[in-house]
């Protein structure tokens, strides 16, 4: 595509390539954006992401994947509005053939269903320092579960030009169009 370098926006699992991503080819970030996602990942949100994966029924419409990503998340996301939720569902999920299906990579899904969350995780604080140099924002959900306050705190503390904001009344990960975060979003990649 010829691009060389950009500002770059990592949404969870997103956010844990742009730390490979920075051992790789670091001059291609211009400067970041990190959605619910950081250099220490907590179990307990991982076991939840583990635990609806694969649980979830398949849904007649689209109407239906609403319904069900609302009963799985709502509790987490009491921002989002009937109208979020489907198109949370459009984003999520596809039509194949007459039939709603989701649209994310099956082998991945059953990778992380099968991981063995009982072993101590490995941190990318290391992959983080190598960030330091380039402006950073991170967007915590105030309802994570994945991404802690306190790893935000130590982000912000090894990081000097970190930016740290709140998804209000959102869990992981949160929908960046919604409430200020777009615009405070696109300040911050416009400077």
């Amino acid at each position: 595509m010829g691009i060389d370098s950009a500002a770059v926006i990592g949404t969870s699992r997103g956010g844990l390539i742009l730390h490979v991503l920075a051992m790789t080819h670091l001059e291609r970030i211009e400067r970041l954006v990190l959605n619910d996602i950081g250099p220490v990942l907590e179990v307990e949100g991982l076991r939840q992401i583990q635990g609806y994966l694969g649980s979830r029924p398949t849904p007649k419409s689209f109407v239906e994947a609403a319904d069900i990503l609302r009963a799985t998340h709502g509790a987490e996301f009491p921002a989002l509005s009937g109208e979020d939720w489907a198109g949370m569902a459009r984003a999520l999920y596809r039509e194949v053939d007459g039939r709603v299906v989701a649209d994310f990579d099956a082998a991945i899904a059953e990778q992380f269903r099968s991981a063995d969350l009982s072993q101590p995780l490995p941190d990318l604080w290391a992959q983080f320092a190598l960030l330091v140099e380039k402006p950073l924002m991170v967007v915590r959900g105030e309802f994570s579960r994945l991404l802690s306050h306190e790893t935000v705190a130590e982000m912000a503390r090894r990081h000097e030009q970190c930016v740290g904001i709140e998804a209000k009344g959102q869990g992981h990960a949160p929908l960046l169009h919604l409430g200020e975060l777009a615009a405070e979003i696109g300040a911050f990649l416009d400077r």
